[in-house]
This record gives structure tokens, C-alpha cells and sequence, in this order.
């Protein structure tokens, strides 16, 4: 009989533990990747894949929040790893702190770039449209979204073409 109690109270220990670690982890929450824009904060990698990778056949895609005159600017970073030129293709996209994924759902690309080999690719925040690079920084508006609610950059349609 006392054996038998001993035993069922170590069991009803164990589980309160285990329910108890269970609860514990079970409220951690997505925290925000973006915050506060700043030129010097570091880039962070992009999802480009169901894996969440920042990588796309050899190049590599990160962002940032944009400390730029407007608001609720993302700037994008391509790094081509590749030996050859590349030709890269998408449409911009967020993936919310909400675990929403906000794009563009006309299915195209909209947007595309060529980068030479080894070469880096930013966005800053005075980019002219003349320069070409202007595709590397866009407004969160486009999307009906503000950085306060910004995970990761997601570009929906991606495609990096080796030329």
C-alpha cells in the first residue's frame, strides 16, 4: 500500500512537471525581428523558402527597417555568392509578426535586378529611380502594413536566374 501511493505520487509529480514546462514554453511568443530604423542596424536574413532560409541559389537576401525621411520603409540586400551574373526576379512581401503572409497575390514578379558576381546589392534611403536601385527600398504602405507589426522580409515569387 505504501508503495503504491509513493508510485502514484511520483506520477502525479512527473506530470505536474511536465504540464508545467509545457505551460511554460507554450507562452513564448514571436518576438520582432525589426523595431526602432536605424542605418546602422544590422541586415537580417529574409525568408525566401518554406525551410526560412535567406538563401536562393547562391544569393543571399536580407532587409532592414530604412531610417529614411518617411516612414515604414523596408530596404533589401542581395549577395550574389555565384561565379556568374545573376538575374533576380520577385515580388515584395512581409511575413507578420501575427503569422500572416502579406504579398502581392496578382502571382508576378514585379520587380528585377541583375548582380555581377560576388558583388552586393542595397537598398539606402536615397536610392533615385534614375540609379535603378529605388526596387531595393519601398514602403510598407504598398502593403496596407507599418513596421510595428514586420517579422521578415518575404518576397513572394522569387527567382534568381544564373545568366
Amino acid at each position: 500500500m505504501k508503495n503504491h501511493l509513493i508510485y502514484r505520487l511520483t506520477t502525479i509529480g512527473i506530470l505536474f512537471f511536465v504540464f508545467s514546462l509545457n505551460t511554460a514554453f507554450g507562452q513564448i511568443k514571436e518576438t520582432k525581428v525589426i523595431s526602432a530604423p536605424s542605418q546602422t542596424e544590422t541586415w537580417i536574413g529574409a525568408l525566401v523558402n518554406a525551410a526560412g532560409e535567406n538563401s536562393i541559389n547562391g544569393v543571399n537576401v536580407f532587409f532592414k527597417a530604412g531610417d529614411c525621411s518617411e516612414p515604414d520603409i523596408v530596404l533589401v540586400k542581395f549577395v550574389n555568392t555565384n561565379n556568374t551574373d545573376v538575374l533576380i526576379e520577385w515580388a515584395n512581401g512581409i511575413y507578420t509578426l501575427d503569422k500572416k503572409w502579406i504579398h502581392d497575390e496578382r502571382r508576378e514578379k514585379q520587380k528585377e535586378i541583375n548582380i555581377q558576381p560576388g558583388k552586393t546589392t542595397e537598398g539606402n534611403c536615397n536610392a533615385e529611380k534614375s540609379q535603378g536601385y529605388s526596387i531595393l527600398k519601398f514602403n510598407l504602405n504598398e502593403l496596407a502594413l507599418g513596421l510595428d507589426n514586420v517579422l521578415k522580409f518575404a518576397p513572394s515569387y522569387i527567382e534568381v536566374t544564373k545568366l
